[in-house]
């Protein structure tokens, strides 16, 4: 029996997402709601098939959109339609903390533009 009868898929994902939990750049301030709606419309739109719920430190945001959100069909019937959840729920969602570390990677360029603080995903 093969599970798999076309081998291997190419899928697209995101794996960093930031939410407004985020402490940096934070467009969508509080509105949890607009960002939901614009992450998901967003997703289906391209096709993401998995994303990486994306936060400094600690892994809140994707607690509360696993909660409040993901967790909650009513609050999802209230954002989207029924073929829009259904797409959702297709979607894996991961939680990924972003770490920012003061060690700093320099070049041999003279351009130093680039160069930056390392940061670490888990």
């Amino acid at each position: 029996m093969n599970i798999y009868p076309k081998g291997s898929e190419w899928r697209k994902w995101d794996l960093h997402v930031h939410t407004p939990a985020s402490v940096l750049r934070n467009e969508f301030v509080h509105d949890w709601d607009a960002y939901v709606v614009s992450l998901f419309k967003k997703a289906i739109e391209n096709n993401i098939s998995a994303i990486g719920i994306t936060d400094y430190y600690l892994p809140e945001g994707y607690k509360i959109l696993k909660k409040k959100y993901l967790d909650n069909i009513t609050k999802l019937s209230s954002l989207f339609d029924d073929s829009e959840i259904e797409a959702i729920k297709r979607i894996k969602i991961f939680p990924n903390i972003e770490f920012r570390i003061t060690k700093l990677v320099l070049g041999k360029e003279k351009d130093l533009s680039w160069n930056r603080k390392v940061n670490y995903h888990v």
